[in-house]
């Protein structure tokens, strides 16, 4: 049996650079929420190794009696975690047992990377996004979902008449016009021309003195300007490219205390959207994500789930995707 003794990690004077247990304690809160956030994906079925250990194997088993056993030399060529899994346990199991037959393992992770690299080059072709504009908020569920992640955001910030706020990936304004009524003023940022189109129509047709738009495209080297209290962004996030650079933009952008709101999907494992032209990334961890936001400079990292959306997947039964809200103070 393979036991793991953490306690040989923690300092002692006998041991003076191992981790302090004050550290230990620091990282509480954040095995916490990973725990949270692995016993989510378990549930929902998106990674099926959680439940490797209580699966039928008699296949496996089987197959192995067919084998002749006269072996000397086992070769696996694994991927990633495939070869490294193999390579930890036979390096484990030499201290306990006297192992006959002798193993290599062929890590082809290089070829993989090159491999996901180019699938990813087809899958994040830009979304023409000008083309939906006109009909995008006849989607119910899309409006369902800004309405969702409005009210947990009223419900979590407290809006005053004072504020200048950022609406991040504004679209055609569905959070934006939520949270219109509450503030001083509110500036809609998009790169779609068409989504803006409708924006500023529905400005004007509410003759609207605090709303503005701004058409900002990161892929092209433009950088957000301005001060504010409070940035927000919706179902944006998986659409950047680079998301590090972005959150630092944003920090420098907010006013002391002032705070950042971003809601998105958790891991979907590229299900949610029929088409994943424009889509750098199929949700996020919300653990990682919290980090980097602690990382940035943001304080007081908290999260829960915004909304809810139960569509079928291709090929499949119907799934329920969450979507989360962070929220961080600078």
């Amino acid at each position: 049996m393979l036991t793991f003794e953490y306690r040989n990690l923690l300092y002692s004077e006998l041991i003076p650079t191992a981790i302090p247990e004050s550290r230990i304690r620091d990282y509480t809160r954040a095995c916490k929420l990973a725990n949270e956030e692995i016993q989510a994906d378990r549930q929902a079925g998106i990674l099926g190794f959680y439940d490797l250990p209580e699966r039928d194997v008699s296949h496996i088993l089987n197959f192995m009696e067919s084998i002749d056993p006269k072996f000397d030399t086992m070769v696996v060529l694994g991927i990633g975690g495939s070869a490294l899994g193999n390579k930890a346990l036979y390096s484990a199991l030499k201290t306990e047992r006297n192992l006959d037959k002798k193993l290599f393992v062929y890590d082809v992770v290089h070829c993989w990377s090159r491999n996901m690299n180019k699938e990813n080059e087809i899958n994040v072709k830009n979304r023409n996004f000008d083309q939906e504009a006109a009909n995008w908020d006849q989607a119910p569920g899309r409006v369902k979902v800004a309405q969702d992640i409005a009210r947990s955001m009223l419900r979590e910030i407290t809006l005053t008449p004072d504020m200048d706020v950022m609406d991040f990936g504004c679209g055609t304004g569905l959070l934006t016009f939520a949270l219109q009524p509450f503030v001083n003023s509110i500036t809609g940022v998009d790169s779609s021309p068409g989504m803006l189109d409708v924006f500023r129509k529905k400005i004007k047709e509410r003759k609207l003195e605090n709303v503005k738009a701004e058409y900002i495209d990161l892929e092209k080297g433009d950088v957000l300007k301005g001060s504010f209290h409070l940035i927000v962004s919706s179902m944006t996030l998986h659409h950047i490219r680079n998301i590090p650079p972005l959150v630092k933009q944003f920090h420098s952008l907010l006013l002391p205390s002032g705070e950042l709101a971003v809601a998105d999907l958790e891991p979907d494992g590229g299900q949610f959207h029929s088409n994943n032209e424009g889509v750098f990334h199929f949700g996020f961890n919300r653990t990682t994500l919290c980090q980097m936001f602690s990382d940035t400079g943001f304080c007081d990292v908290r999260h829960w789930t915004a909304a809810q959306v139960e569509k079928p997947v291709a090929g499949g039964p119907i799934r329920t995707f969450k979507i989360f809200l962070i929220i961080g103070r600078k």
